[in-house]
C-alpha cells in the first residue's frame, strides 16, 4: 500500500495530484511537470502561513499583469478582479502615458506605431518624443488618479461593508 495523506497533508498532496492531472491535460510531459510541481512545493512550503502564500501569489500576480499593455491591465482590474465601477476617465492618459514610457525605455525615446495611433499622430512614429519637465508632471499625476481610483473602486467594491443582511 502507498503512501496515505492524513491531515495537513492531504490538501497539498490532492493539490499537487490536481496539477499532475492538469499538466497531462495540457500536454505537459513528466519532466518538466516535475519541474513545475517542484516550483509549487517551494512556493507553498516558504511561506510561514496561508496569509503571507497568499499575499506573495497577489503580488506575484500583479507583478505580472504589469508587464502587459495597459489596456490589458485595465481589462484585468474590470473583469477578473472585479473592478467594474473602476472610472473610464483616465484610461486613455494612461495608455498614452504606458506608451510612452515603452518607447522611451525600449525604443530610445522614438514614438512608434501604437503611440502615434493612440495620440491620433500628435506622436508620429519615428520620431523623437519631447520629454519635458511637464510631460513628467503629467505623467506622474495620471498614474496618481489611476491609482486613486483603483484604491477607491477596491475598497468600494471588496471591503465595503455590506450592510445588514
Amino acid at each position: 500500500m502507498g503512501f496515505q495523506p492524513t491531515g495537513e497533508c492531504a490538501i497539498p498532496q490532492m493539490a499537487l495530484i490536481g496539477i499532475k492531472v492538469e499538466m497531462t491535460k495540457l500536454g505537459i510531459d513528466e519532466a518538466q511537470g516535475a519541474v513545475k510541481i517542484g516550483w509549487v512545493q517551494r512556493e507553498v512550503l516558504d511561506h510561514p502561513s496561508k496569509e503571507a502564500l497568499l499575499a506573495s501569489v497577489a503580488e506575484q500576480e500583479v507583478r505580472n499583469l504589469f508587464y502587459k499593455p495597459a489596456r490589458d491591465w485595465l481589462k484585468a482590474l474590470r473583469g477578473r478582479y472585479k473592478l467594474k465601477g473602476l472610472t473610464r476617465a483616465h484610461d486613455d492618459d494612461l495608455i498614452e502615458t504606458t506608451l510612452i514610457r515603452n518607447c522611451v525605455v525600449h525604443n530610445r525615446g522614438v514614438a512608434d506605431d501604437r503611440l502615434e495611433k493612440q495620440t491620433g499622430g500628435r506622436c508620429p512614429e519615428g520620431v523623437q518624443i519631447g520629454i519635458t519637465r511637464d510631460t513628467v508632471m503629467k505623467a506622474t499625476d495620471i498614474i496618481r488618479k489611476f491609482a486613486s481610483a483603483v484604491d477607491d473602486t477596491a475598497v468600494q467594491t471588496h471591503l465595503a461593508p455590506s450592510g445588514p443582511k
